[in-house]
């Protein structure tokens, strides 16, 4: 019996916000017959009920990247294609899957959204929230967010992250590319409240082996379009404008490198109002990698005390991430964790090979149960100090591990137990440095996207995990990156101008990475 499964577009499932003209189509085949391969497919694409292509009965035996050769796509459109396929043994099987395209031009938020920032003063907030209120009057058929930044943003609405998603908009080659990303949200009848708070980020943190800030600009700012598509049929758009206010939250500082530091006693900065941005839409593109989420929790393993008197904490595994607290506290009481990969000789806490990085999250609690945990910083560690707690009180540590959402694709076991541990261990590093670009490494200041690391490493990498829309944003900046001379940048995205330039292998990438 001939089945299809694995459905996807540009290697993902039911994509949301998929941004591609042509998008390509792949499937894969099971049958409990030997010797089986595809004979031919058809392939066809409904919006509505009716048939928008209908490829007919191609005889081919390529499952993968099908490109669509039908009529242009509609933006912000939901579509369903349901592909056929004929075998060698005279069995067809039919497969369905869907997908909705996102605004297919930036150019689309032209007349429903403005960029906009903090107002200006003397203290620029390190971390602005630009909000909006807003009612909604009538039943709600679908509602979908379309935001970017620059600089790094979270979206809240009512309160509530509108997913499970880190570190948007991500990190391309911000003079030419820059990503929105499409999100289903939930409103509620009535009086609904939109939040976006903006950090610093890639766009205009401290990055490099001297961490200098401002890379790619000096002001953060958001760009946002919320369309309310309601029963009846009609739309409604809040797009970021000067009707939006200003304020600050709980974020005092965050920088990639050195952490985050909250103090939920601190006041909100009064209400202001925002004020335009003069940048344009040319760069905007559809998300085109998978999103960084939490891919697993890990619990504590041992709480100890080192030679030295810290307070440690050890996860037992080396990861990239950050650390869930859950404490009862005090208002005011100040909780620090500082974050390493091992402890030297002694037993002692080992911060010498982060270089410039601090990586320390600080908390002030505003009292009683509060669950926290960073958002626009990263660690790599297996160790936590701890300072502030109080005598036993209630608390508990979870390390979540953040990486770009990869789905495994290879599998190694043998009978040697040392060797499944290098696997592991191998599956782990990649899971730790892939974090919306392939970095080198994830703890110290660094973290940058060297091309020499990836090139070795990409054939194994393409074993362990789907790197292809991973790979294809990556590759596509790499391109942009390019210079009139074709210099090749040791670094993608490059905020290392010519300082790296034009070495072998590393230049390489260009054709081991394709390949």
């Amino acid at each position: 019996m001939l089945k299809i499964y694995d459905l996807t577009i540009e290697y993902k499932h039911e994509p949301l916000g998929l941004d591609e003209i042509q998008p390509r189509f792949g499937w894969k085949l099971d049958s409990n017959q030997q010797d089986t391969v595809q004979a031919s497919y058809r392939l066809q694409i409904v919006q509505g009920g009716d048939v928008m292509w209908d490829s007919g009965r191609v005889e081919s035996a390529q499952s993968i990247l099908n490109e669509y050769l039908g009529p242009n796509l509609t933006p912000r459109t939901e579509y369903d294609w349901t592909v056929t396929v004929w075998d060698n043994h005279g069995e067809t099987a039919e497969g369905t899957s869907r997908f909705e395209t996102g605004l297919l031009n930036g150019s689309a938020f032209e007349g429903k959204a403005q960029w906009i920032t903090h107002a200006p003063d003397k203290a620029s907030p390190v971390s602005p929230v630009l909000y909006k209120d807003f009612a909604v009057q009538g039943n709600v058929k679908k509602a979908r967010l379309y935001a970017t930044a620059l600089g790094m943003y979270e979206a809240e609405i009512n309160g509530e992250p509108v997913d499970d998603t880190y570190f948007h908009p991500g990190w391309t080659n911000y003079r030419k590319r820059l990503q929105y990303q499409t999100c289903a949200v939930t409103l509620r009848e009535g009086k609904n409240h939109l939040a976006l708070t903006l950090a610093n980020g890639w766009y205009k943190g401290k990055l490099g082996f001297m961490p200098q800030p401002n890379h790619y600009g000096d002001t953060t700012a958001v760009l946002a379009a919320l369309c309310i598509t309601y029963e009846d049929g009609h739309e409604e758009w809040i797009g970021t404008d000067e009707s939006w206010f200003c304020t600050t939250g709980a974020i005092q500082s965050a920088e990639i490198y050195d952490g985050e530091t909250q103090d939920f006693t601190a006041d909100p900065a009064a209400p202001q109002p925002a004020r335009l941005f003069d940048y344009g839409f040319d760069t905007l593109i559809g998300q085109e990698n998978e999103p960084v989420r939490c891919l697993q929790r890990v619990p504590v393993v041992k709480e100890f005390t080192a030679p030295n008197g810290d307070h440690l904490f050890d996860f037992g595994q080396n990861l990239t991430g950050w650390v869930e607290v859950e404490i009862y506290g005090d208002k005011g009481q100040k909780l620090t964790l500082r974050h390493a990969e091992s402890l030297d000789e002694s037993g002692n806490f080992y911060t010498e090979n982060l270089s410039w990085a601090k990586a320390t999250d600080t908390y002030i609690l505003s009292g009683g149960k509060q669950t926290l945990h960073p958002h626009f910083t990263w660690h790599g560690f297996r160790y936590i100090c701890v300072e502030g707690l109080q005598y036993g009180q209630n608390v508990q540590f979870t390390a979540c591990h953040l990486s770009t959402d990869l789905a495994q694709t290879g599998h190694f076991t043998c009978s040697d137990k040392r060797v499944n541990r290098l696997q592991q261990n191998i599956q782990w590093s990649q899971r730790d440095n892939f974090l919306d670009i392939p970095t080198d490494c994830p703890q110290r200041s660094e973290r940058l996207g060297w091309t020499g690391d990836v090139t070795a490493f990409c054939p194994t990498a393409a074993f362990n995990e789907n790197i292809m829309p991973f790979m294809t944003k990556w590759l596509r900046d790499l391109a942009s990156e390019l210079g009139p001379d074709v210099s090749m940048p040791q670094v993608v995205p490059n905020i290392l101008g010519n300082q790296q330039d034009g070495a072998a292998f590393w230049g390489d990438v260009v054709t081991v990475l394709p390949w």
